[in-house]
């Protein structure tokens, strides 16, 4: 019996609160180079390196490697080089070190086969290792945590079920001496596919544990805190304009979480700006649960850097002033929102509930010079749309209606008409459908090509100008590719 864990991490500007979770690893585990994803989450900082002294005790030293009376116990290190050079076979060896385990599920992409547990084809942070440390590591900045294997002699071996039962990492996680008796070049390694047959000969299976107490095995000594913050503060980490744009600031400087009130914990000294007024959080999402509308997240946003010696290349970590997140809806709504974290949304307002029907679509067609036309359906929230139109190739290259550069839509206020709009897409020319979609401020152009399977001609410009009741808001955009 055998098990494997397949994870899907789904991310967002903000996990708030995320922690690393245990599983039985029997089936899985390689070593190879580092893995890394970031978690936009503040959980401090964490080392796992001992320290040559402790505050208390003077020099310190790990506790020895147990012996085997009678017995030839081979290091890691001495297990791994017998291996390399073909003498051991299958022979039963035992071997001792430290075993540990950081207890991550890790990102791994699900195999599209059946998997010969002997290929350890995702590392869950565990293994016996030559020296008194962690087989894996963690570190975090506050902004970004990252995972690896250590840099020393390591074993991460094939562990059954049953074994798996008493290697339990809770009580400590390690590092914890141990003795296994185990082999290489398992019989079942000729069931492993071509490409990794080599690997799995290579896979250290566990046949028992001779020693292992973690009652009695002492743990890495303190580590140190992380540095105080100094005086005088430095310069700050970024520039405010990286979070929200050329906006007001409420705040801009360095600060503790205690004096933030944010759905986010952290550790330390955080460079932070906080803006003034709600902003937009993100961009307009199309919102599967509700087809044919649009939201965009909204609140007084707060951007964080933590580490005081990255200096300008810090990352930033993004969150929220609790009680102003709410998400905008393209017919003019808003409803409080928590995905921010628990008491992120404004309390004032209605959950989001049913969303109303669509209005009545009008139908116009998109042009561009030497394209097809494209089919587009209008849903004006505004209720202020009286015609529409194809635009034509002057209109299209009028100043101000330019795409390109990582913008594929543009919407433009005709010069000579303060009621009309161009509004230009620029996605495959072998679309043949859109919908447009006007938010109920009109501030708003929402462009939604139908399901592609290909994309023939990308950035190909095509408009159609719109003319309403009353003046167009001079600051009207268009966004595409929701």
């Amino acid at each position: 019996m055998y098990r494997h864990t397949f994870v899907v991490l789904l991310t967002s500007m903000l996990i708030a609160g995320c922690s690393v979770v245990g599983t039985n690893p029997s089936a899985g585990g390689s070593s190879g180079p580092e893995a890394s994803f970031a978690w936009p989450t503040a959980s401090g900082y964490a080392t796992t390196s001992p320290p040559a002294e402790t505050a208390s005790s003077g020099a310190w030293s790990p506790p020895p490697v147990p012996s085997i009376s009678g017995s030839h116990v081979f290091s890691v290190s001495g297990a791994i080089a017998a291996r390399d050079a073909g003498t051991l076979g299958s022979q039963t060896i035992d071997v001792g070190g430290y075993w540990s385990h950081i207890q991550l599920t890790p990102p791994c992409p699900a195999p599209m086969r059946q998997i010969n547990p002997l290929e350890l084809s995702c590392s869950f942070g565990y293994g016996i290792t030559e020296r008194f440390e962690m087989a894996w590591t963690v570190t975090s900045n506050s902004v970004e945590t990252r995972f690896g294997p250590t840099s020393g002699p390591l074993l991460e071996p094939y562990v059954s079920d049953d074994l798996w039962a008493r290697l339990d990492p809770r009580l400590p996680i390690g590092p914890v001496p141990i003795v296994v008796a185990g082999h290489f070049n398992d019989p079942g390694a000729a069931t492993c596919v071509a490409d990794v047959r080599d690997a799995c000969r290579k896979t250290f299976v566990i046949e028992s544990i001779l020693v292992y107490d973690p009652s009695s095995a002492p743990t890495l000594p303190p580590s140190p805190s992380p540095t105080p913050f100094p005086s005088p503060a430095p310069s700050g980490l970024f520039d405010p304009t990286r979070c929200a744009g050329d906006v007001p600031y409420s705040f801009v400087g360095w600060t503790t979480a205690d004096k933030l009130n944010i759905p986010m914990d952290f550790q330390g000294h955080a460079w932070a700006v906080v803006t003034q007024d709600v902003v937009p959080l993100g961009e307009w999402n199309n919102d599967a649960n509700a087809p044919g509308h649009f939201n965009l997240a909204m609140g007084r946003r707060v951007c964080l850097a933590f580490d005081i010696d990255a200096g300008g290349g810090s990352g930033i970590a993004f969150s929220v002033v609790n009680g102003t997140a709410f998400r905008l809806w393209d017919d003019g709504r808003r409803t409080t929102s928590d995905e921010m974290g628990a008491g992120s949304g404004d309390p004032s307002l209605p959950a989001a509930g049913s969303p109303p029907p669509l209005p009545e679509g009008v139908a116009v067609t998109m042009s561009g010079k030497g394209l097809p036309d494209l089919a587009a359906s209008i849903y004006d929230w505004s209720g202020e749309l009286l015609s529409a139109r194809p635009a034509t190739d002057l209109e299209l290259a009028l100043p101000g209606s330019e795409t390109g550069n990582g913008t594929n839509a543009a919407a433009l206020v005709l010069p000579s008409d303060a009621r009309s709009v161009l509004v230009v897409m620029a996605e495959c020319g072998s679309d043949r459908s859109v919908t447009v979609t006007i938010t109920a401020d009109r501030k708003a152009v929402l462009l939604l090509a139908a399901d592609r399977t290909d994309c023939g001609n990308p950035g190909a410009r095509r408009g159609a100008v719109l003319s309403f009741r009353s003046d167009v808001p001079a600051d009207i955009t268009a966004f595409a590719g929701l």
